[in-house]
Parts: C-alpha cells; sequence; structure tokens
C-alpha cells in the first residue's frame, strides 16, 4: 500500500520530487506514531480495550478506502495482477543499495524501539499504562516528521549518511536504558533516533524516487518498502526468540548491534553518488537546495 501510494503521488506531481518524498515520509511515519498513540488512549479509556482501537482504525480504513476509489487513475492502462520478483534500477546501483540499507536500519530502529517500549516501561518502572506506552513511542516519530521539515537543504546522500551515523548513538542509549532503567535515557534514544530516523527515511526514498521512472517506479518502491518491512519484522522477531534463551537485555544489545552493522553499511555505501536535494530541489540562481 505504501509503494503504491508514493508511486501515485508522484504521479500526481510530477516534477516535484522534494514534496512528494516529503508527503510520503510525513505520512508514513505520522501514521506510525499517531497510531500507537491513539491505540493506547482507546485502550485505556475506551470500553473495550482490545477491540476498541481495531474497530476505529477499520472505520478509517473503510472511510480512506471510498475516498481512494474517487481519486483519478494516473495509469493509461491496467495490467492484470501478477505476482513479481524485486525490481532493481538499470542505473545508480550503488545508490539503490544504500537506500535500501537505510530503509532497513532506520525501521529496524522503530521496530525495535516499539516492541521494547511496553514491556520497559511496565517491567522495569512498573508503569502499565498503554496511553504513556503509546506515547513514548510517539515521540519518535514526532522527532522524525519534524526533523524533514527542517532539513530540507540536506542533499539526498548526505542526509541519508547522516541520519544513519545518528541510529548508532540512539541504539546505544536503549542499550543504556535497560541495563539502568532510566525512563529519560529511552526518551533520549527516542528524540535521537527520531532524528536519524527521519533523515534516514527521507533520504533514501529521495534517492529512489530520483532512480525511478514512470514505468518502474511502484517496482522500485516495492522493492524500497520491502527492505523497511523486513527491517520491521526480523529483528523483532529475533529479539523475541532470543530473550528467552539470553534474557532481554542481552538480546537487545545483540540485535542493536546488528542494526548498527547495517547502518555503518548503508553510511559506506552512501559516500558516492550523484548528489541531489533530499527535501527539495536546487535553485536555478544559486545551485543550492531549497524548497520545490
Amino acid at each position: 500500500m505504501l509503494a503504491t501510494g508514493a508511486a501515485y503521488l508522484a504521479d500526481l506531481a510530477p516534477g516535484r520530487a522534494g514534496l512528494v518524498t516529503r508527503a510520503t515520509t510525513g505520512a508514513s511515519l505520522g501514521g506510525f506514531g499517531l497510531g500507537p498513540l491513539f491505540a493506547g488512549g482507546l485502550a485505556q479509556y475506551g470500553p473495550a480495550p482490545t477491540t476498541l482501537p481495531f474497530s476505529v482504525f477499520l472505520g478509517v480504513l473503510v472511510t480512506a478506502s471510498v475516498a481512494l476509489a474517487t481519486l483519478p487513475e494516473t495509469m493509461g492502462t491496467r495490467g492484470r495482477l501478477v505476482l513479481r520478483l524485486p525490481v532493481w534500477p538499470p542505473r545508480g546501483n550503488r545508490s539503490f543499495v544504500a537506500a535500501l540499507a537505510a530503509a532497513f536500519a532506520a525501521f529496524a530502529v522503530f521496530g525495535l524501539f516499539a516492541s521494547l517500549v511496553p514491556s520497559f516501561l511496565s517491567l522495569h518502572l512498573h508503569i502499565h499504562s498503554p496511553l504513556v506506552a503509546g506515547a513514548v513511542v510517539c515521540v519518535l516519530f514526532a522527532v522524525a516528521t519534524l526533523t524533514q521539515l527542517f532539513v530540507r537543504r540536506l542533499q539526498r546522500n548526505r542526509a541519508v549518511r547522516t541520519g544513519l551515523v545518528v541510529l548508532l548513538p540512539a541504539l546505544a542509549m536503549v542499550v543504556m536504558a535497560l541495563r539502568t532503567s532510566s525512563i529519560g535515557v529511552m526518551l533520549a534514544a527516542a528524540v535521537v533516533g527520531g532524528v536519524g530516523v527521519g533523515l534516514a527515511a527521507m533520504g533514501s526514498l529521495g534517492v529512489v524516487n530520483r532512480l525511478a521512472s514512470k514505468d518502474d517506479r511502484g517496482g522500485l518502491l516495492a522493492t524500497y518498502y520491502c527492505a523497511a518491512y523486513l527491517g520491521v519484522g526480523l529483528p523483532v522477531v529475533g529479539l523475541a526468540i532470543a530473550s528467552d534463551y539470553l534474557g532481554a537485555a542481552a538480546s537487545t544489545a545483540i540485535f542493536a548491534g546488528f542494526i548498527g552493522l547495517a547502518a555503518l553499511l548503508g553510511a559506506w555505501t552512501a559516500r558516492t553518488g550523484p548528489a541531489g536535494c533530499a527535501g527539495g530541489r536546487r535553485s536555478v540562481g544559486t545551485g543550492r537546495c531549497g524548497s520545490p
């Protein structure tokens, strides 16, 4: 759904890659952040905590589906539905690999953080509020969304490199928070991680949009989001299994190191490549990055 939506936005606003990138990443990261916050509030104060959040979100999904049916189609012809292998760009392979690594690492930080916060609050701080847990998770995505509004002048590859490097201290803070049972350190990890996730997501998606043509944009974005989904799922499942044998703190340290290696790989791969503006386009007069 995210890949199709991103491709559709790009078709609706040709030549405005910066705006499309900010809208796509802002909507997805904002949704990831507001979902736990609203679900936590409904679970804590609603009459049916295990069913009300799902019922409300189902209603939102139905409403969005009805609205979507009224929008114009941007593809001239509709092909039949077939399963396809991941699409690879005909050029810019190095930049695309860096974008995939950035997507994996950024979303892995989200998955690790979202899976740890509820148990961290309940086991270490004896806070059992779903709303508080949702609010702490929301901090990461709120910072990630705001980051994209204030760093639009960064070049794409530089945004990817900077974001991935910033994820490293955030991962270290998560491990430290578990060892010290400190909510302050966990909140600091959310803020620093939010900056890293925002930069990495904005820069990497901008790279994919630059490499994609109208015909292969949907396929490239689907490959990109596959890497992101793997980042959300694999570390979380692995962490749950490892925690039964090694404990939460040791398992978190191991998987934080694994995510950190992926971030370093992406940052190293993105050190060279065509420069471009992550959140906008170059000014004709100055040659500097600016808003579209």
